[in-house]
């Protein structure tokens, strides 16, 4: 799973650019029809899609070739179990990476949740257009003698059913394996016959393309791609495509790009659109690329060919292939170190009474102390860190629980002994964490001293705040007497003042004879006035 997570986020970038540079092109070639667009599209979506499965694979085939060169020359090989880290070009090899921890399960889990969702939303739609086919009515005859009319002279070959359904807001293609045309009362009641026939073409041209198969297929790949963010826009592209293929259809056959784009506009006006069907597609689907579709129709010298250009595709296609080809050479930004085979596996392999004795060897130790889980690159860094099994051992006793391996690493590098980090764990630290517990040990600060200050009933003090007291030079007898002298709630920086001050325990007790209204900063007052 982290390989695929891996080949996933270093896929991003290189599935962007291909993405932006198609739209690109595309934006500035205008020539370029719909449908051909709409195939075009699909083809950048089968690309992004492959990309991370050909980063995969070519970090599988480079791999043997930099193994041995990835590999410390005194390490014995680990089994085979360790994951070996390959950059896709020729660089240093990658000594750290990252520690993936539990994302890729709580990715894997995310994405199937939504996919899954978004598949009952598909299954959902499919049964509510079978519902909605066999509540509507059959068209009225003369309705159905004009489509079967333009069925014949679009050469159609499609049994094409027309309804009308008081159920749906704007007409519906509902195809697979009894396509239908579903036309709202409104339109058949408001529409003229020219405009019914733009309606009725438009719908006519997702059936002649199988629009309701490849929606499906759109449909399907956007939810298993739900969140992949170059997916879902290219899916989204591929959506507004097929829209602008039909409208072009229509034009062809009626030769009136003008008139069909009133008919459209009017549609849209007429049309509420109560809830999108994803499995069904219509005139007025595509609601928000309203503008960006008339003024495509009213472009000046447009040449409007319902048939797609295989060269065209054929040549994208192959810039595309060359484009995916660089992106598979870029260094890969994101390298997860931590990898699904665990040492534990390795002890499968291992004579049996292997790790019983911690002394056998340092990987018994590793397991003997609870750390058998580790991946075989995480023991070969406590190691050559040089974390011995002993202090492994004793680190796995001082009751912090099972620490990373990067903090093992971390207290070792400064001399915390697992003594000094048992007892800092019993001293009352608010929230106690090894950096903290690091930060005390190199500003010398010892547990007595913070056990001492806390049982004055002061506190409890940050490892900040204790770090300061200890470089002022504080000492636990003037925090029992504030506590004494009712100063219980001083401010750190209140009793750094203090201390700073030569505020000792002889003069809160003086102070306190007179009175216990003042507050310690008159009392600090009256030992610079020499009062006290």
């Amino acid at each position: 799973m982290i390989h695929v997570l891996e080949a996933l986020l270093n896929s991003l970038a290189p599935a962007a650019g291909v993405a932006a540079a198609v739209w690109i092109v595309l934006r500035l070639a205008t020539g370029i029809n719909a449908a051909t667009r709409y195939a075009i599209w699909w083809v950048v979506l089968a690309v992004v899609v492959l990309m991370p499965e050909a980063i995969e694979l070519n970090r599988t085939v480079s791999r043997p070739a930099t193994a041995v060169a990835s590999q410390p020359r005194s390490a014995p090989q680990p089994l085979a179990l360790a994951k070996i880290v390959v950059a896709n070009v020729p660089a240093p090899p990658v000594r750290r990476g990252i520690d993936p921890g539990e994302l890729p399960q709580a990715v894997a889990a995310t994405w199937t949740l939504v996919s899954l969702v978004l598949l009952l939303r598909i299954g959902w739609s499919y049964f509510h257009l079978r519902r909605l086919k066999g509540r509507s009515r059959p068209a009225p005859p003369e309705l159905q003698q004009q489509l079967d009319a333009w069925l014949r002279a679009c050469r159609v070959r499609r049994n094409v059913r027309l309804l009308v359904s008081d159920r749906i807001g704007s007409p519906l293609a509902a195809g697979f394996l009894h396509p239908a045309i579903l036309l709202p009362e409104g339109v058949v009641e408001q529409f003229s016959r020219p405009e019914l026939d733009h309606v009725l073409l438009h719908e006519l041209a997702h059936m002649a393309r199988c629009d309701d198969w490849t929606n499906l297929a759109t449909r399907m790949a956007g939810s298993l791609l739900a969140l992949h963010p170059v997916a879902a826009w290219v899916v989204r592209r591929i959506d507004r495509e097929r829209e602008m293929a039909c409208d072009d259809w229509v034009v062809a056959h009626t030769g009136e790009a003008r008139p069909y784009a009133a008919s459209l506009a009017r549609l849209f006006e007429l049309c509420a659109i109560r809830r999108r069907i994803v499995l069904a597609s219509g005139m007025a689907e595509s609601g928000g690329s309203l503008s960006g579709r008339i003024e495509v129709l009213l472009r000046r010298g447009r040449q409007f060919t319902p048939c797609l250009s295989a060269a065209r595709v054929a040549a994208m296609t192959c810039l595309l292939v060359g484009f995916a080809a660089a992106g598979l050479r870029m260094p890969r930004w994101i390298v997860f170190y931590q990898t699904p085979v665990r040492a534990a596996r390795a002890l499968a392999v291992v004579p049996a009474g292997f790790a019983a004795d911690p002394n056998t060897s340092f990987l018994a130790a590793v397991v003997a102390s609870g750390y058998g889980d580790l991946s075989v690159d995480e023991i070969i860094a406590l190691k050559d860190h040089g974390v011995s099994g002993a202090y492994l051992m004793k680190i796995s006793q001082a009751g912090w629980g099972k620490l990373r391996h990067q903090q093992i690493i971390d207290l070792h590098a400064q001399s915390v002994d697992p003594g000094y980090l048992a007892a800092m764990r019993k001293v009352g630290l608010p929230t106690p964490a090894i950096p903290d517990v690091i930060r005390l040990k190199q500003h010398g600060v010892r547990p007595e001293y913070i056990a001492d200050i806390h049982a004055c009933g002061m506190g409890p003090y940050s490892a900040a705040e204790l770090i300061d007291f200890a470089a002022h030079g504080l000492r636990p007898q003037l925090f029992c007497a504030l506590k004494d002298a009712g100063f219980q709630q001083a401010t750190p920086r209140e009793i750094i003042d203090a201390g700073s001050q030569g505020l000792d325990p002889g003069h809160l007790r003086e102070a306190a004879r007179y009175g216990n209204r003042l507050t310690l900063q008159q009392v600090m007052k009256m030992k610079q006035a020499g009062v006290i």
